[in-house]
């Protein structure tokens, strides 16, 4: 079986995207569209969902999904990459709390600062050095781990949800 070539044009991906969509590499695009290679069940599933992509970019009708005879190597192969989304989702959710956190903690760092600068004059001198360093650590905290930062990370659980549902729809289809 080849990889189709009529993706390009409508979706805008060429043979790097597609193989890294599938899940391959490159060397192995070129042995299946030789022939030299054969694709696995997992492959043509995402094929399948990229067919269904093709057509509704096409006539803007997403049609229902075929239904797909895995065997038992390639239903544990989903519930394994079901369960690795899961997982990832739960690191990344991690990192979203520990952001927040940092996030947070910035803010109030650059408040206490600012509150020894108007309020304890003097204190603030004497202690210069020390204030500057935090305030410089606090905008560390307020940059690195600001809003964008925390985004990125909710909009990485919001894919990874999408794909084990994905996952999901394909084992009971």
């Amino acid at each position: 079986m080849k990889l189709p070539q009529d993706y390009s044009p409508v979706l805008g991906i060429g043979n790097q995207d597609m193989a890294r969509y599938l899940g391959i590499s490159d060397p192995l695009v070129s042995m299946v569209n030789s022939g030299q290679r054969e694709l696995t069940s997992l492959v043509v599933v995402k094929l399948s969902r990229l067919d269904r992509m093709l057509l509704a970019a096409q006539s803007k009708v997403v049609p229902d999904p075929d239904p797909v005879n895995l065997n038992v190597q390639d239903r544990q192969a989903i519930g394994r990459r079901v369960l690795a989304c899961r997982n990832r989702k739960e690191a990344i959710a991690g990192q979203l709390d520990q952001a927040k956190l940092k996030f947070r903690q910035g803010n109030l760092m650059l408040k206490l600062v600012e509150a020894f600068r108007s309020r304890e004059p003097v204190f603030y001198q004497e202690q210069e050095g020390l204030f500057l360093i935090w305030e410089r650590e606090a905008g560390y905290k307020v940059r690195d781990y600001g809003l964008a930062c925390q985004r990125i990370l909710e909009k990485k659980i919001e894919l990874l949800s999408m794909e084990e549902q994905a996952w999901h729809a394909v084992l009971s289809g």
